[in-house]
């Protein structure tokens, strides 16, 4: 197929755009299994099936390590495609299995049901609210805090190094070079804070394995294939994947059923379909749009050749909507039958927190449905200019 036929120069990143993506990823879907997008050079893979394909070929298809050295100084477990990468990540993969993170349900549950009580209250006194101001951000910042065995003092330096960090992805492929200059020196100046501050916890445990997850740091096994700039990296990168993706998980998810009161009164009901919500939640609306490979040589897929060293994306968000996979699957029903999605990725690199976020939000919305069964939002809500890990920047919730 010719390229020339199979091509795009739209702009991802226009605010109108990242509220609604949904037209522009369609209109993707129409030109083709795999789209150019011109300005930024990059090769889009569209369909669910062509997507796993991909992904389940790290051989051919590479984690570009360079964006994990852009957003965490150095390369950090998801930038490699090898044995490290499993050593890396068999450091902390205990603290995040599934059976183990149920276990923190004990320590979640009080303090959720604290903040959402508090934003319920003001709530049901005539206030219009941010929920991510008031909750969504404070949620994940507490958990991973508490994980690493931080103290409250330091939650919102984490919660605002993460905000900046979120940016570097686009920003490095951004086509405006002012921008992405201005983009970058911020988001590196708080990686740098985050960093440092990282390295002096790993330091304050003095080579003392402790049951959290900077702890985890300090033990034999880390030391041992692992400098400091890497153990305080591959934290980092913990950090800002579970902070980013939950804290847009819930507020998504509070959207979602504002804008189906009877699937949310339906949720009210039935407690037991919340788990199911959740997955809904991820599948239509996605948080992680995009994922970046790159092709280690040329390679064919659904008829369109990807030429070697290639910049690819892996546009989760519209294999998320695969009508081929999916009936209807621009409708939000949280009835639907689970199926497996790529709301975490998929292969080699899926995301290792992801048992923690589905159970954040689990009680997130058991807490929120016990003590305001109904809200109203905006319909005008600002999903700022970050396609690639999307989420609302604020979203005022009052009584219905």
């Amino acid at each position: 197929m010719s390229v020339q036929d199979h091509t795009t120069a739209e702009d991802f990143f226009a605010p109108e755009v990242v509220a609604d993506p949904y037209p522009l990823l369609e209109r993707l879907r129409g030109i083709g299994p795999v789209v150019h997008h011109e300005a930024m050079d990059l090769w889009m893979v569209i369909g669910f099936d062509d997507i796993k394909w991909c992904a389940a070929r790290p051989h051919v298809f590479e984690f570009p390590a360079e964006w994990q050295v852009g957003t965490f100084g150095v390369n950090v477990m998801q930038g490699f495609d090898d044995e490290r990468h499993d050593a890396i990540r068999a450091v902390w993969s205990p603290d995040f299995n599934r059976r183990h993170v149920q276990g923190y349900r004990a320590m979640i549950t009080p303090m959720v049901a604290e903040l959402v009580e508090a934003f319920a209250e003001r709530v049901r006194a005539g206030e219009a609210v941010d929920l991510v101001d008031a909750v969504t951000r404070r949620i994940p910042t507490f958990v991973i805090t508490e994980l690493m065995g931080i103290g409250p003092e330091r939650r919102a330096e984490y919660s605002r190094w993460s905000d900046e960090m979120a940016r570097i992805p686009q920003a490095m492929i951004d086509s405006d070079p002012r921008r992405r200059e201005r983009t970058l020196a911020e988001a590196f100046a708080a990686r740098d804070e985050m960093l440092d501050a990282l390295r002096a916890e790993i330091a304050r445990r003095d080579g003392v394995e402790t049951p959290d997850v900077i702890g985890r740091a300090a033990s034999e096994g880390a030391t041992a294939t692992m400098s400091l700039d890497e153990r305080a990296a591959n934290i980092a990168s913990l950090v800002f994947a579970g902070y980013e993706t939950t804290s847009k998980l819930l507020a998504h998810s509070v959207l979602m059923l504002a804008r189906h009161p009877e699937q949310r009164a339906l949720l009210e009901r039935e407690r037991d379909r919340i788990p199911a919500a959740v997955e809904e939640v991820l599948r239509h609306c996605g948080i992680t749009m995009m994922t970046p490979r790159r092709a280690r040589e040329d390679v064919e897929v659904h008829g369109v050749t990807i030429p070697a060293g290639a910049t690819v994306g892996l546009m989760f968000s519209t294999a998320n909507r695969d009508p081929a996979r999916w009936e209807q699957p621009a409708r939000f029903d949280v009835t639907r039958a689970p199926k497996q999605h790529y709301a975490f990725g998929f292969g080699l690199h899926h995301c290792l927190g992801q048992s923690l976020a589905r159970l954040e939000a689990d009680i997130f919305l058991n807490e929120l449905l016990d003590r305001l069964p109904e809200w109203d939002v905006p319909e005008d809500i600002d999903f700022g200019t970050n396609f690639f890990i999307r989420g609302p920047k604020a979203v005022p919730v009052s009584a219905a």
